[in-house]
């Protein structure tokens, strides 16, 4: 037998199919201040289905400064720092629900994105940058400041292996809600401060989603429908739940209980950061995540302590955060954090060079470690148990924090009869 690579006579069958991108507006307005929410409906149409990985959040940034500033940084995942919660429904079914939108996207910027894309691709894309966001530069007092964007969406429609089916939908559009942070220093920080516009339009304008479809022609179609032989559409894809928890730290050793409410059926991995400036500063990014004197920790699910054995060294605890996230030991696994974004104890000292840090905590779930999702269900059934964090630190100092938890999670949208509903 040859092998393939031999072979010339290899022939493809593919039905026809039709790539396009469509660009849809946001309903009623496509101007937004701060605080506000905007609404985009995707068509839901026969033989189409939507590529979320390749559709994008377009929209213009419009700031003004009272007084002139040397330097205006974005959050270290650009302008996705300005979301704050981002909520996907079908008719009244809710789909998708991430508060903290920007504090997620700060977190796997720095962990999922090579030093090269957020210096390149995705610093023209979303403002993002290695220590910080983009520099947006001198902020004038005369004028308004306009800045333009087109970001990838961190959501069901692109945390899939499948195109989203958007044939069977057939009941109502979807529906992406998407609400801005109620200040601009919750995304940016400077050494003056800095205000929506206050010229013509407002914060967010010129909001649209370039949508990209695949039509599927009809003999495409019947394959498909032929491989349902006759069951409801079932749609598998990750999703992330967000919780919070104030408290502090004192000048000393102090352990934090923190309940985490992740129920699910199957959770993949969790994933805390310790945050300072959480409300917003003028001169301090509010992504800036350090250590504050972690010495150990753990988390019990149920009858059960993940790790068995706490860690207790920064390289412990970022071998755990990567293995969470996919593999420690993948050589070629992206990233751009530094050194000193992941060993840095207390918030970052303002300035146009100040680097944001990075540290966070990851405690993966799932049944098979580094393993592709082929299938629904590969994470810990978390249904009935009660969670807890427990970290312990030691500080030279007392500071109020907040800690948020992100939860990755596996759910199944069923879509029967044109409607979709969602079990996780």
């Amino acid at each position: 037998m040859l092998p393939s690579k031999l072979m010339y006579n290899n022939k493809i069958a593919s039905a026809y199919a039709r790539n396009f991108t469509s660009v849809i507006d946001a309903q009623n307005t496509s101007e937004y201040s701060v605080g506000q929410t905007a609404i985009i409906n995707l068509p839901t149409m026969n033989n189409q289905f939507l590529s979320g990985a390749d559709s994008v959040l377009s929209l213009k940034l419009k700031i003004r400064s009272a007084v002139q500033t040397t330097y205006c940084n974005l959050n270290r995942c650009g302008i996705a720092g300005a979301i704050q919660r981002l909520r996907i429904f079908h008719g009244s079914n809710l789909l998708m629900d991430l508060d903290n939108y920007g504090t997620l996207a700060s977190l796997l910027t720095s962990y999922q994105l090579a030093k090269e894309d957020v210096e390149g691709k995705h610093k023209v894309l979303a403002g993002t940058e290695q220590s910080h966001g983009r520099n947006l530069g001198v902020i004038a007092t005369g004028a308004d400041t306009e800045v333009e964007f087109a970001i990838p969406l961190l959501s069901i429609l692109s945390l899939t292996d499948n195109y989203v089916p958007m044939f069977a939908l057939t009941n109502a559009p979807l529906r992406m809600e998407i609400q801005f942070v109620s200040d601009v220093n919750l995304f940016l920080s400077a050494d003056q401060l800095v205000n929506s516009a206050v010229g013509s339009g407002k914060t967010f304008n010129d909001v649209k989603f370039i949508a990209n479809f695949v039509e599927v022609s009809d003999a495409g179609m019947a394959i498909i429908a032929e491989s349902l032989q006759g069951r409801p559409l079932e749609w598998v894809c990750q999703s992330y739940a967000n919780y919070v928890f104030n408290t502090s730290v004192v000048n000393g050793t102090k352990q934090v209980s923190m309940p985490v409410p992740a129920k699910f059926n199957s959770l993949k991995a969790l994933y805390f950061v310790t945050r300072q400036h959480f409300a917003g500063d003028t001169d301090q990014p509010s992504d800036d995540m350090p250590r504050f004197g972690l010495s150990e920790y753990s988390v019990r699910i149920g009858s059960k302590v993940i790790p068995s054995t706490k860690p207790n060294t920064t390289p412990q605890f970022l071998a755990e955060m990567e293995r969470a996230l996919g593999s420690v030991g993948n050589r070629v696994s992206p990233h751009n954090y530094t050194y000193a974004q992941i060993t840095t104890d207390d918030s970052v000292a303002p300035g146009a060079n100040a680097v944001s840090s990075a540290f966070a905590i990851g405690i993966e779930t799932e049944s098979y470690s580094s393993a592709p999702m082929g299938s629904v269900y590969q994470g810990l059934n978390t249904s009935t148990d009660d969670i807890f964090y427990q970290p312990t630190y030691a500080h030279d100092g007392a500071v109020d924090v907040r800690i948020d938890c992100f939860a990755s999670y596996d759910q199944l949208i069923t879509i029967e009869n044109g409607q979709a509903s969602v079990q996780f």
